[in-house]
Order: C-alpha cells, then structure tokens, then sequence
C-alpha cells in the first residue's frame, strides 16, 4: 500500500532533495528513517467521516503547529 492512502487524502509532504540534504548535513537522515516512505512526511490532518463514509468535515495543514479548533470540530457534528 505504501503512500498510496495518504497521497489519495493529500497529506504527504514530500521533503525536497536540497532539505533531505540539509538536514543529513544536520546528523537527521529522513529517507533512511522513513524506509520505503523515502522523503515523504506525514501531514496532520483532521476528518469526520459520516456513517454513510462521507467525508463531512476535513482540516489539514502542513503547519504542524495548525490544529483544527474544538470549536469547527463539534459545529460539523450537529
């Protein structure tokens, strides 16, 4: 399956070589770390899927620190 869930839903970053360099420079090697997954991040992500798998309610951003607020997440429940 590999990234093939995350690249549908679109939250895989996918780290440039001049980064992936850079940060090897810095001791942190991501493509060796993330195995088959090479220079592709996770991104945080929020979903409420109905019960009829409707995707009802979606947050993501790859600021990791951007969160969805309680307050978007209860007013797409009702």
């Amino acid at each position: 399956m590999g990234l093939d869930l995350s690249k549908k839903y679109q939250v895989n970053y996918v780290v440039t070589e001049k980064m992936l360099s850079d940060y090897k420079g810095y001791g942190v090697d991501i493509a060796a770390g993330n195995g088959m997954n090479g220079g592709n991040l996770p991104v945080p992500a929020t979903y409420i899927i109905s019960k009829e798998g409707k995707i009802i309610y979606a947050f993501v951003n790859a600021d990791i620190t951007q969160r969805a607020s309680v307050a978007s997440l209860l007013s797409a429940l009702k």
